[in-house]
């Protein structure tokens, strides 16, 4: 019997690799809204609906004539992760080859499903330089650092620069989870309409 999940809308979602319907968009954005970032462990609960629609600002700040279908390849980025779960880009690094995959396989599906695969590989730079300045956002934001110093983190403090951020500032407030499903949802309601 192969793996499967079952997802909020009490569809079954198969981890073989078999043909079927990719999750609605519903499911991805609610889903994202309830799984943390980081493990868990940031000064409150951050989620990566919330981290993708840090991502999408960042990029209409930065590009403002970004085609819609790539601002939607931006908020889509990590859509795989309704299906996977968020897990620590140190632990997709120690699991390897197999992790990567997996979750290539699903994130296609996901991007394909929504017309956005294509725009993720022309502008994958630009989604790129947003997924890391919003990790950088988040490190400074909402990640308590050690009080004697911290070890580098490879992928930020070897030559990268983040985009412009512009005063920027993630809030320590928490918003509720909904408030991140629907602003998902809207930001996606906006850039399906403009493609269409």
């Amino acid at each position: 019997m192969s793996e499967f999940i079952v997802l909020r809308d009490g569809s079954e979602y198969f981890l073989d690799g078999r043909e079927q319907p990719a999750p609605s968009i519903e499911v991805i954005a609610h889903s994202l809204s309830l799984i943390n970032r980081f493990s868990g462990h940031t000064i409150r609960p951050y989620s990566v609906a919330e981290h993708s629609c840090l991502c999408y600002a960042l990029a209409v700040r930065n590009w403002p004539d970004l085609p819609p279908e790539a601002a939607l390849a931006v908020l889509l980025h990590d859509a795989a992760e309704a299906i996977t779960g968020d897990l620590a880009s140190p632990f997709k690094r120690t699991i390897g080859p197999e992790w990567k995959l997996l979750e290539y396989r699903i994130e296609s599906q996901i991007l394909a499903h929504f017309g956005a695969l294509e725009a993720t590989e022309e502008f994958l730079e630009r989604i790129t330089a947003c997924d890391l300045t919003a990790l950088w956002l988040e490190r400074r934001d909402l990640i308590l650092l050690p009080p004697k110093g911290r070890t580098p983190w490879s992928i930020l403090d070897t030559g990268f620069t983040p985009l412009n951020i512009g005063g920027l500032r993630i809030y320590r407030k928490e918003s509720p989870w909904r408030f991140w499903r629907d602003l998902f949802l809207q930001h996606f309601a906006e850039l399906t309409k403009e493609v269409a």
